[in-house]
This record gives C-alpha cells, sequence and structure tokens, in this order.
C-alpha cells in the first residue's frame, strides 16, 4: 500500500513511493553502519545527503501536484512572463547606461516551467502553504537541496547528521500532513 494515497496522480503517486522507498533503505543503511572509521563517516555523510535530497524531492512534488490540482480546479492559471526580443541600443545615457528599445511579448508557463522555490511562493499565496513558520521551513529544505551544486557552494560543504535529516523528516511530514488535511476538505 502507498505511503502517498492522498495522491491521485498514480504515476505521480507510484514514483513518490519508489523515492520514499529508497530514502528508507538508505537511513537503513545509516543505521546499521558501525561509522568508526574516516571512510564510513564519509559514506554515512552522503548518504545522508542523498536522503535529504529525495525527501526535498518528494516534498517539491507533492507541492507541485496539489498546486497544479489547486489551479484546475479553481480554473485559474500561471501568470505568464514576459519575454523581450529584438532588443536595439538607442543611446548611453549620462550614468553609462545602454537606453534601448525591444518588443515583448507574455509566454505562457505551466507548473512544471516553475522553480521549487515559486512553487513554495504560489503554495503559500493559495494557501497550500499555511504558515509563514512552514514556508520557511520548506524553504531550507530546498535550499539545501541546491547544496547538490557543489560547484556553486560558497563554503565547504556541511555535515549531514541525523538528526538534520530528522528535522526534514518532520518539515516533509507537516507537509503531508497539510495535504492530506487539505485533501480531506
Amino acid at each position: 500500500m502507498s505511503n502517498f494515497q492522498f495522491i491521485s496522480d498514480t504515476k505521480l503517486r507510484s514514483n513518490v513511493d519508489k523515492a520514499f522507498d529508497f530514502v528508507v533503505h538508505l537511513v537503513l543503511l545509516t543505521e546499521t553502519s558501525q561509522s568508526n572509521t574516516r571512510e564510513e563517516k564519509l559514506v554515512n555523510n552522503f548518504y545522508r545527503k542523498t536522503i535529504i535530497l529525495y525527501t526535498a524531492s518528494i516534498v517539491e512534488a507533492i507541492l507541485v501536484w496539489k498546486l497544479g490540482k489547486y489551479l484546475k480546479e479553481n480554473n485559474q492559471k500561471i501568470k505568464g512572463e514576459w519575454k523581450y526580443k529584438n532588443w536595439r541600443k538607442i543611446c548611453i545615457d549620462e550614468s553609462g547606461d545602454e537606453v534601448g528599445a525591444s518588443s515583448r511579448l507574455k509566454e505562457e508557463i505551466t507548473i512544471h516551467d516553475l522553480d521549487f522555490s515559486r512553487v513554495i511562493q504560489k503554495c503559500k499565496k493559495h494557501e497550500i502553504i499555511n504558515t509563514s513558520s512552514l514556508e520557511n521551513e520548506v524553504d531550507e529544505l530546498r535550499k539545501v537541496r541546491n547544496n547538490i551544486h557543489i560547484g556553486g557552494l560558497e563554503k565547504i560543504e556541511s555535515t549531514y547528521t541525523k538528526e538534520r535529516v530528522e528535522n526534514f523528516f518532520e518539515i516533509a511530514g507537516k507537509v503531508k500532513k497539510r495535504i492530506i488535511f487539505l485533501e480531506k476538505g
């Protein structure tokens, strides 16, 4: 039986269940490891990082699904974004900035065009995420998830502790509980 029975999209539910099963497997690996040697500690650290990455992906998938469902049920669309093309420089102003002209058109975007940060913002706007506290917690999960991009890290990557993983599980649990509450209406 699924841990995400509330997700009506069967493909998404299956994918989320598989990701969750993988997370559980990694948790078991970290729990059974002795972590006595430097290598064991390093491996467990990266297991925990992977656990956090997958947990964030599960949260993001649930929020994208619920936001999409909300927008469809309320006959709403995501506002398009302005795109500029055919920009031409006209002159340079006294501060050295270029002044120009272009044509612009509004491009429609879909829910899948949104990055996690914008999903969080839109979920807060539509009260899917109903408190600033939960919004901040999910955003922290998003930020840690973005540490997968190691080339852009501004500092030495931190250690991923059992307590940190448990904290992110708690956040994921809050999101799941909120979505189940909304689904029950």
